[in-house]
């Protein structure tokens, strides 16, 4: 479907981008809530549970994301002149379930003192019957196999690389 289809016609209503699209876009970019507000009413731009889109762009749990990988890639053809090749597996084998939160204290969701408040919390809501317990420190949130876990240390053994010797090299800091 080209462009060229629709001259002189309006798009299609489904082809154009809402406010809260725009919303999205921002919130993926910014890495979270464009208001820090508590809970997960404070993602504008998807609904709950559509929050593991949020960690294709900015993966806030494991810090794989495709901007990531794409700058990595990038980067190791631009100053290594290899291939700077994007592992297709870590992509593909990608699957989305509940996780348990790696940063409650910090997390704009989760908001907490630490991990044994956020226990008590959920052990709380287990015996009250609450549907939502499971929500307490837990994310949709994108995972991986165990048969990618070499695949992932190599992105972070990459990744340390390239900061050792391309992002904190002298004259990178000396162009800034």
């Amino acid at each position: 479907d080209g462009d060229d289809d629709y001259q002189g016609k309006p798009y299609p209503k489904e082809r154009l981008l809402t406010n809260r699209d725009f919303i999205f876009i921002k919130e993926c970019i910014n890495g979270g809530p464009l208001n820090d507000g508590p809970g997960y009413e404070s993602y504008v731009g998807r609904p709950a549970e559509k929050e593991f889109l949020y960690d294709i762009v900015s993966n806030r749990h494991s810090g794989l994301d495709v901007d990531k990988i794409d700058y990595f890639a990038r980067d190791q053809r631009q100053c290594h002149k290899g291939s700077g090749e994007i592992e297709v597996l870590l992509i593909e084998e990608a699957f989305v379930c509940w996780g348990e939160c790696s940063r409650p204290s910090k997390c704009f969701q989760c908001r907490c003192e630490g991990e044994e408040d956020l226990q008590l919390q959920r052990i709380m809501r287990n015996a009250a019957g609450d549907k939502d317990a499971r929500r307490d420190g837990m994310h949709l949130m994108i995972c991986y196999p165990e048969k990618t876990l070499l695949k992932a240390l190599d992105f972070f053994k990459t990744r340390f690389r390239l900061h050792s010797e391309i992002y904190t090299h002298r004259r990178a800091k000396g162009a800034e």
